[in-house]
């Protein structure tokens, strides 16, 4: 008898896919078996055509809604008499060649469970199914079975084991069931750790009345620990901030009832949907322009912003939290500034010590901290942009592109917003956020992720990707991994990355067109040896070269120019003596002389970046002279002329300087008499004039495509939609961040596409070197 063996690869584990199959195969009266193996699921099947081919037609077609299929292949293939249908055993564990599935957040079925008085699991703060709950921070080897995860202590209860083991339950082959009879240890806890409560209903009552009382709770989460408090009392606010020294970064606000949530800021369909998706990022929404009547203490939470970020509760935990407390909560990373997320409990405890007040703790292992990914999407024009990828988008890239891409090549990333990428199997996998990797913990934590994805792939990487920059912790890193393990090693600039990136979201790389890209950043180490941060290429078929950047000027105090305001707007002044006069009153006498010996000397470090630009016009519109945290003073630049655009509309004037000249535009701006928010407005304008300006300089151009953190700005999107002459097509990232997250996965794709003809001659050099040195 002739059946059908099937190989299907891609996101095909913990998303419910086996039971959906045996369900198909059930109904279409097939016989045979469905498995999942390192290398995605494999199935059998045996019957009579017609259903064979319906079955197939489904799978292909109707996939479980939560998978993504990359690969499907079908052979015929002789089979013995075969009766049933059936789940069977895994095949072993071996190189992973699946995408891993991210953590899901809480599904509507689970959460009407968990608030139903009538079902078992009622209140239980760990419910899941096969469509919902923990998956990438517990899985700790292929095939995605509960062996291969921290659930494996967990023994199921007969009651969970019989969900398990039917058919027709939702809770089949779910590899995260647990129930109150067989549960995930919940423990409340002193600031010092001692266990004060081990009953899981005692322990959430107490976390929420400890935060309605005032009082600091760390609570352990999917992907690490998290710092809770109320939103509505200043007081706990001030002491937050104190704590963390977190002077004015902004905290996301976990709400549990929409209807509340509506009473702080404008709530869209499209915001709402991406808040109660399986990935569930925190979004960032307009604020209300009346007082919140919620009783949020807005002004402290996100100071001199007009945007929230919003969380909804994504865990059985949170909604449990966030609807017994009733009123809008703080919900941050529980970690040190700089420092990644904590989630291990004893570090903790420990290293939380002096900022939390109480612990909310489990008994069930993170494998890998994450935390929680932030979107936002452009007021007027709705373009999605993503800041922060990591819980429920990481670590799998779906490719629009089928083209192969080389096994084992391992991409480093960037210093800031660091992360790693890596390819195997045709798959590519772009790590989670990961922090500064300046900070030891994080460098720590970055090998920690990098070393769990290698072996749970089981490939060993055989080209190493790094930028251009000679110090940063991950080209450090990079270079120590090449000479352990004799593996050749190619430097990436850092703004193509950023270019090659968006290109490859959109599989614009192998086209015919040619392709501005207009990368707008703060830094980056370039050709020339420069700090680079507003540059144009031109890209076509593999070539690549830099048509244009915003004037140089110089590069004051190396990094301390990215936290002092003061200084971008020094160097870019253009020796304007108003412009001088009124920044010499913001420096003591003796560091205003040394930074003007500074300019005098013609500092032969320089800079083009529009970040620092952004930087200097915040401060000449006194918005900040210096930053507590990254971009700072362009948020509040950028909601300042949020309220230009509503005062003066959207026609409004550039104002009429020289392309890429950043002084002029700076002097324009310092003496225009008109109220801040046009001022910031028109600043903006200018900018998005330069770029079409630009692009008309090509006319040969018809695609622009758009990266680096500087278009994280949501006014800068939608201005450039909105002023697009009708000739261009413009192209913004789809599933990474435009910041220096995405640099990894641009590093990959350059190497794929520009660089390898340049590796293989820098390769040929090096190898000529040594052989006529050794004559």
């Amino acid at each position: 008898m002739l059946g059908r063996s099937i190989h299907i690869k891609g996101r095909v584990q913990g998303v419910g896919f086996r039971p959906f199959v045996y369900r198909l195969a059930v109904q279409l009266q097939l016989a045979g078996w469905v498995k999942n193996g390192p290398d995605g699921v494999h199935i059998l099947i045996a019957g009579d055509e017609e259903s064979m081919d319906r079955f197939e037609n489904h799978l292909r077609i109707k996939p479980p809604a939560l998978s993504i299929i990359t690969s499907f292949t079908s052979e015929l293939e002789k089979v013995n008499d075969l009766a049933i249908f059936q789940i069977i055993e895994s095949a072993a564990s071996g190189p992973g060649e699946v995408l891993l599935t991210p953590d899901l957040a809480l599904c509507m079925e689970c959460r009407h469970e968990l608030h139903d008085p009538l079902n078992r699991r009622y209140h239980y703060p760990f419910i899941t199914c096969t469509q919902c709950g923990p998956r990438y921070s517990i899985i700790q080897s292929l095939p995605y079975d509960r062996p291969g995860t921290t659930m494996s202590p967990f023994t199921m209860c007969p009651t969970c084991q019989s969900e398990y083991n039917d058919p027709l339950d939702p809770r089949h082959h779910a590899q995260t069931n647990s129930c109150p009879d067989c549960a995930i240890l919940q423990s409340w806890c002193d600031a010092t750790g001692n266990v004060l409560h081990q009953n899981q209903t005692v322990a959430v009552n107490s976390a929420v009345q400890a935060l309605l009382s005032g009082f600091i709770v760390a609570v352990k989460g999917v992907g690490g620990y998290l710092l809770m408090g109320d939103a509505t009392q200043a007081r706990v606010i001030e002491q937050l901030r104190e704590r963390k020294h977190r002077p004015s970064k902004p905290f996301a606000v976990l709400y549990g009832d929409k209807s509340q949530l509506e009473l702080d800021v404008l709530l869209s369909d499209l915001a709402w949907k991406q808040l109660t998706s399986p990935e569930s990022p925190i979004v960032l929404l307009p604020f209300r322009s009346d007082e919140p009547d919620s009783g949020l203490q807005r002004n402290l939470v996100a100071p001199g912003l007009d945007q929230l970020g919003v969380m909804w509760p994504y865990t059985p935990l949170l909604d449990l939290i966030s609807k017994e407390a009733g009123r809008p909560l703080i919900a941050t990373s529980g970690n040190k500034s700089g420092s990644p997320i904590f989630y291990q409990d004893e570090k903790a405890i420990a290293g939380l010590e002096g900022i939390a007040d109480f612990f909310l703790v489990n008994n069930r292992t993170i494998v890998v901290p994450q935390d929680d990914s932030v979107m936002r999407y452009s007021p007027v024009y709705r373009q999605p942009v993503i800041l922060r990828r990591s819980r429920g988008f990481a670590p799998s890239l779906i490719l629009p592109s089928s083209q192969p891409m080389q096994d084992g090549v391992l991409a480093m990333g960037a210093a800031l917003k660091s992360t790693f990428a890596f390819t195997h199997r045709n798959n590519c996998y772009v790590s989670q956020y990961l922090g500064d990797t300046d900070h030891y913990e994080v460098q720590q934590a970055y090998e920690h992720t990098l070393d769990h994805l290698l072996r749970t792939t089981g490939q060993e990487p055989r080209v190493i990707l790094v930028d251009r920059h000679p110090q940063y912790a991950s080209t450090l890193l990079g270079q120590r991994l090449a000479e352990e393990l004799s593996l050749p090693i190619l430097k990436v600039q850092h703004h193509e990355a950023h270019f090659m990136a968006v290109l490859e979201e959109h599989s614009l790389c192998d086209r015919e067109f040619p392709i501005l890209g207009f990368i707008w950043d703060g830094t980056g180490y370039g050709h020339d040896g420069q700090t680079w941060g507003s540059e144009c290429f031109m890209y076509q078929k593999g070539k690549l070269r830099r048509a244009g950047h915003l004037n140089y000027v110089a590069h004051l105090a190396g990094d301390q120019m990215a936290r002092d305001a003061r200084l971008p707007a020094l160097a870019f002044s253009g020796g304007n003596p108003t412009i001088l006069a009124y920044l010499e009153t913001k420096f003591s006498r003796s560091a205003w002389n040394i930074y003007q010996k500074l300019l005098e000397n013609d500092s032969k470090i320089q800079t083009s970046s529009m970040g620092r630009l952004f930087d200097a016009a915040g401060c000449l519109l006194e918005l900040g002279t210096h930053q507590s945290f990254e971009g700072e003073i362009a948020m509040k630049l950028e909601a300042q002329a949020w309220e230009g655009i509503r005062r003066i509309g959207w026609e409004l004037e550039p104002y009429g300087v020289l392309r890429w000249d950043g002084a002029e535009l700076l002097m324009a701006l310092f003496h225009d008499k008109s109220a801040v928010p046009e001022r910031a407005a028109r600043f903006h304008r200018t900018l998005i004039g330069w770029m079409f300006d630009e692009a008309g300089m090509h006319p040969e151009v018809e695609h622009l495509a758009m990266s680096g953190g500087v278009w994280q700005n949501g006014l800068l999107v939608d201005m450039a939609l909105h002023f697009k002459p009708s000739q261009y097509n413009l192209y913004f990232h789809k599933q990474l961040s435009p910041n220096d997250e995405g640099i990894s996965f641009g590093q990959l794709v350059h190497y794929q596409k520009v660089g390898q003809q340049g590796f293989v001659r820098d390769q040929l050099m090096k190898a000529f070197d040594a052989s006529t040195s050794s004559n």
